[in-house]
């Protein structure tokens, strides 16, 4: 019987290893709970106002939360490029429109919708990345 070779098992080893923890960083990037509820932005994109680096998505879902002119709330809903969340939210649509980098607004005029920019200012309705509204689950209101 010929003894098992050291440095193979070692190198499948190392080899495991390097797998797990790469997924592992993976899953803790790109997670987003399963109770969240998340919705595709519908395509086509529209373009806002001229600007290459902003779009607009009409969406029917998460119309109740949206900010609007008439309410003094916030809308809670996150948006995503592929797996990464974007950022700041309601953003005011000319910062969208001129500096770009994530900034999103999801608003409530004529329908709902969301006014973006992608993270690195390539154009959303060409760049082929996937946008999505996520509502994240909301904590309870605390007792009074």
């Amino acid at each position: 019987m010929v003894p098992p070779r050291k440095p193979v098992i070692w190198t499948a080893a190392a080899v495991a290893a390097g797998a797990y923890f790469l997924a592992a960083y993976w899953l803790t990037v790109s997670y987003v709970p399963a109770s969240n509820k998340r919705i595709v932005l519908p395509r086509p994109f529209i373009q806002f106002e001229g600007s290459q680096i902003a779009a607009i998505a009409y969406i029917s879902a998460f119309g109740d939360v949206a900010d609007s002119a008439d309410n003094n709330e916030r809308s809670p809903v996150l948006l995503y490029e592929n797996d990464v969340q974007l950022g700041p939210a309601h953003s005011t649509h000319v910062d969208v429109a001129r500096l770009g980098k994530g900034r999103f607004s999801h608003w409530r005029n004529v329908g709902v919708v969301f006014i973006f920019s992608s993270s690195d200012d390539s154009n959303p309705m060409t760049n082929g990345r996937t946008y999505s509204a996520v509502m994240p689950e909301l904590a309870p209101p605390a007792p009074k």
